[in-house]
């Protein structure tokens, strides 16, 4: 996808973001918060923090997207993981896992916490590796290092965000390689991974802390 400007993006992602979340955006964000602390989250305990009751948590959970259950019935992924991926993601000493390189980078807004972050690129296959915090990107390897930022349409992410952009969405180890992707990937958006942080950052705002849901 060609041509798009930074704010054109961030207009499109907020707004299939979103819709994605089906109205339920702070249930998702304390949901997130609690993932972020390292163990699998109880029902009972979102429902506490949410002042709802367990059986109306049940129901709203119903409607998000691809969460993902223990055999106990706790959640262990929704956006973060504790099941693996290829992105690593370690916050306050816990080895969790995002669904996708954007998320790598919207989750140290959304928890105001510094994350180390390592992923593999998909056509090197070599690791890239850098330090999110709430603020900006340190230690970022290789310096040159890319990310293809995948807008399929509304209807597409809200029926099935990891096919449809989670997997879609990765870290390159430079240019040239986020480039031979999108040749293939028509719909995602090569960018400099410090560039892309400022539109995540923006993105992760405007979703989760612009407006009250």
């Amino acid at each position: 996808m060609q041509g798009i400007s930074d704010v054109a993006l961030i207009d499109a992602l907020t707004e299939r973001l979103r819709a994605s979340c089906r109205g339920y955006t702070k249930l998702w964000l304390e949901l997130l918060r609690l993932l972020g602390q390292g163990s699998a989250v109880e029902p009972g305990r979102l429902a506490e923090v949410m002042g709802m009751t367990e059986e109306a948590l049940l129901e709203q959970l119903k409607e998000l997207p691809k969460i993902e259950y223990n055999a106990s019935g706790q959640v262990v992924a929704a956006g973060i993981s504790l099941l693996p991926t290829k992105h690593h993601f370690l916050v306050q000493g816990h080895e969790l896992f995002t669904w996708c390189a954007f998320d790598s980078l919207a989750y140290p807004v959304i928890l105001q916490q510094p994350v180390q972050v390592a992923s593999s690129c998909p056509i090197t296959n070599e690791i890239i590796r850098l330090r999110v915090t709430p603020d900006g990107l340190k230690d970022v390897e290789p310096e040159g290092a890319y990310i293809a930022i995948a807008l399929p349409s509304a209807n597409e992410m809200c029926s099935d965000i990891r096919t449809s952009f989670c997997n879609q969405t990765h870290f390159f180890t430079s240019e040239q390689a986020a480039r031979q992707w999108v040749q293939t990937h028509t719909n995602a958006v090569p960018l400099p991974v410090g560039e892309a942080y400022q539109i995540v950052r923006q993105v992760a705002w405007q979703v989760y802390f612009a407006q009250a849901i």
